[in-house]
């Protein structure tokens, strides 16, 4: 059932509504049960960053599951809210459009405060009732994303729930800026719900394969905490590669140029290996060979070309 989280009056009489979507058991599925008995209530939210659609394609095949066979929710209560910036979302801009701020940034907030400070409050009180959150993002308009779970630092101790996902990579993230604490995910979990944040694919565009794989993640983690129906075992699938920040290696631009990539995401890399080179039209010279520094997993790969010494250019989750 679709319903109204809240309204926000906007210039000339006109109004954005943030809406919900909830599914739980029919009737005739299960007795009538407390609150307490009435199993795991999961929250999924997207779209956060109005440039990142992969979430919102996500939410609305996941919308669209549960309309069709509603009978596939067991237990327990699953809460979508496909679009946290609805207005960024529709202008494909990152923050909110208004005053740019980023409302990802602004949690717990503060009703009485300033727009995005007032919409992280009233997300933040929808989300409170949760016991389990899944925060769905894409990686910048630059760089593409492996599909990989994120474990701010209040939820290091979810880790086994995050491998049920079965995606690629569990990143045990280590906060490294003071901002990152007023971050959705970092305040969620400090509220003792158990936050999982996705990062798949690239922003301002549906990556299919990377949401395809996203929402068999999900659906498999609905399926561990038995909300939904049992799901077929995906036989391709490996366990999740868990590593900390340490192990987190980023691979920066060494000179501006072109960067022309040779690789993709998901790869198992090895040092030495070309991540990819860079290239000087104006100037015409040999192209700048980029080589991985150690062996790892390729989880992050810089897809826009035009580059600036110091950009990043790769990301690889070692095993050590």
């Amino acid at each position: 059932m679709r319903s109204s989280i809240f309204t926000l009056d906007m210039p000339l009489d006109e109004e954005i509504v943030f809406h919900k979507w909830e599914f739980s058991p029919t009737e005739h599925q299960l007795p009538v049960v407390t609150a307490e008995e009435a199993g795991p209530r999961v929250t999924l939210i997207t779209g956060i960053h109005g440039d990142e659609v992969n979430g919102p394609y996500i939410a609305w095949k996941l919308i669209r599951r549960f309309t069709e066979h509603p009978e596939d929710i067991v237990n327990g209560l699953v809460r979508i809210i496909p679009a946290a910036n609805p207005f960024g979302l529709h202008l494909s801009s990152h923050a909110w459009p208004f005053d740019q701020m980023d409302i990802n940034s602004m949690f717990p907030g503060y009703l009485a405060g300033e727009t995005t400070q007032r919409i992280a409050a009233h997300l933040f009180h929808e989300v409170s009732s949760s016991d389990f959150c899944i925060n769905i993002h894409s990686g910048t308009h630059n760089l593409f994303e492996l599909p990989q779970v994120r474990l701010y630092e209040s939820c290091h101790n979810h880790e086994s729930a995050a491998r049920n996902f079965g995606l690629p990579l569990v990143w045990l993230r280590k906060a490294t800026h003071p901002l990152d604490k007023t971050l959705f995910a970092s305040q969620v979990g400090r509220a003792g719900i158990a936050t999982f944040t996705i990062h798949a694919g690239q922003a301002q565009r549906v990556d299919v394969f990377a949401a395809e794989d996203t929402y068999s993640g999900i659906l498999r983690f609905l399926a561990g905490i038995g909300v939904i129906r049992a799901v077929a075992p995906d036989p391709t699938s490996m366990p999740s590669l868990v590593v900390t920040s340490e192990q987190i290696i980023d691979v920066v631009s060494p000179d501006a140029g072109l960067f022309m990539t040779e690789q993709e995401t998901g790869i198992n890399i090895r040092k030495g290996d070309v991540v990819g080179s860079l290239v000087d039209p104006c100037v015409g010279g040999p192209p700048v060979i980029v080589k991985s520094p150690v062996d790892g997993l390729l989880i992050t790969l810089k897809v826009h070309p035009v580059t600036y010494e110091g950009d990043l250019l790769a990301r690889i989750a070692t095993r050590q």
